[in-house]
């Protein structure tokens, strides 16, 4: 795959996500049967914004590597970008499989569910459901940034000079010891 075609695909699987999280949002903060919220649900809400402000970064990246990517291609800057889509990557990653989609809160958003009574079930299942389509964009980044990265490696190592001496044979000179025989 071409440089330029990696982070388009890239940028696509990141607005993939970014797509789904919305519908997550509006369920969790304004889908609620009453407006009696808890600890869960504003946990909820806080890890959903900061996922929505990571891909929000991520999009901004993204669009700076391919912009990069262009001719005359800006190594240093792609570089530079693709390394911030990791780290927010990165922190999205950890973030939405411990606290979002963890046992313990898919568990505890249940719990709620069924707690709080019949308007309350259907919007936690929603919510978990939700929550799980995030997952396979989640995991289409990571495949995305992965082939971000090997095309670059790969023009990296395309531009390398390798320089390698060996020794086929030896050359050495006649001794002479200073003076010279004639031959009769």
């Amino acid at each position: 795959m071409a440089l330029e075609a990696a982070i388009r695909n890239l940028n696509t699987q990141i607005l993939k996500l970014h797509g789904e999280i919305r519908p997550v949002m509006l369920t969790v903060m304004e889908d609620m049967p009453d407006s009696n919220t808890n600890a869960l649900i504003e946990k909820l809400t806080d890890h959903l914004m900061e996922l929505r402000g990571l891909t929000d970064g991520m999009i901004s990246e993204a669009v700076d590597a391919q912009q990069s990517a262009s001719y005359p291609v800006n190594y240093e800057r792609m570089r530079h970008a693709l390394s911030g889509v990791q780290e927010k990557y990165n922190r999205l990653l950890r973030m939405f499989s411990m606290d979002l989609v963890s046992y313990q809160q898919l568990n505890q958003l249940a719990k709620l569910g069924r707690e709080r009574g019949r308007a309350w079930l259907p919007w936690a299942n929603t919510t978990r459901e939700g929550l799980e389509r995030c997952q396979a964009p989640i995991y289409d980044i990571n495949h995305a940034l992965f082939q971000c990265w090997q095309e670059v490696a790969e023009r990296v190592g395309m531009n390398a000079v390798n320089v390698q001496a060996t020794s086929i044979g030896q050359f050495s000179l006649p001794e002479n010891k200073g003076v010279m025989q004639e031959e009769i």
